[in-house]
């Protein structure tokens, strides 16, 4: 069995993580995604093709191999797992576990991956809405629509933020965008911003030019029977982490920052239809 550096593991999951947006990761963008030289991605890139788990053609990115997928996956398993451990069981924020998870899936033991898993009620979804792959490295797959398909008065239920970087996640926490929670959508017609009332509390409004736009955030999405009530603009409270004992979020994340925005400002994203 081959056994990779932590520095060969980083660089095949930003491989994976790049050619879930395109068909090939491109040096400039690992490097960029790792804060490393073009010039040692490309001599990591060689290691990694000298051992079989993946491909590189200059001009023409990477590609993983079946044995590089499969390894990349088992990373991304014990990354996602951990996170959830961090949150549900340590008390977390989930801005706050992306690091810690950074050098725990690197421990090489999947025998304490196996009971991790079992120990968290074999979550299928992480804090911040990726799939958590099972022992087969098979990833959970849901149909999602764009959040701007919604129309107002729609009942919505956050499924995923797109983007986890620690300021985002703080910010959602401050406007009460919980993983879970739902809400009902508005539009305002005077510039564009998205409306959010919580089922319980003030409403407050997303706008277009925020960090936090809808373009980050993915939502269940359903029509809602009645039309909805006015909205006022304030922020609710930011929400407590989950308790131990409570169950995983429900999340998925799609959108990609380097996505074109639309005329209107906002970027493409995808929301599925509630259960």
């Amino acid at each position: 069995m081959v056994t990779l550096t932590r520095s060969e593991e980083d660089h095949l999951k930003a491989v994976y993580a790049l050619l879930q947006d395109g068909e090939s990761a491109f040096t400039k963008d690992i490097a960029a995604r790792l804060n490393t030289k073009a010039s040692s991605v490309t001599d990591m890139l060689k290691k990694l093709a000298e051992k079989g788990f993946l491909k590189h053609e200059p001009y023409y990115g990477a590609k993983l191999t079946a044995k590089g997928t499969a390894h990349a996956l088992t990373l991304v398993r014990k990354h996602r797992l951990w996170e959830t451990f961090l949150v549900e069981r340590l008390s977390f924020g989930w801005d706050e576990v992306h690091e810690v998870a950074e050098q725990l899936e690197h421990i090489s033991s999947p025998k304490l991956v196996d009971r991790l898993d079992d120990y968290l009620g074999n979550p299928r979804f992480d804090p911040h809405g990726d799939p958590i792959p099972d022992r087969q490295g098979k990833l959970r797959v849901r149909k999602t629509k764009r959040l701007d398909t919604c129309t107002t008065g729609d009942t919505v239920r956050i499924a995923a933020v797109s983007e986890t970087t620690d300021g985002l996640l703080r910010l959602l926490d401050s406007k009460g965008l919980r993983i879970g929670s739902a809400h009902r959508a508005g539009t305002d017609a005077f510039d564009g911003s998205m409306d959010v009332k919580p089922k319980s509390g003030a409403a407050f409004s997303l706008s277009k030019d925020e960090p936090s736009s809808t373009s980050r955030i993915e939502l269940k999405c359903r029509p809602s029977s009645t039309g909805s009530p006015p909205l006022i603009r304030s922020s609710p409270p930011s929400w407590p982490p989950p308790s131990p004992g409570s169950s995983p979020p429900r999340v998925h994340r799609s959108c990609s920052s380097s996505a074109t925005p639309r005329a209107n400002g906002w970027m493409p994203c995808s929301v599925s239809p509630a259960g």
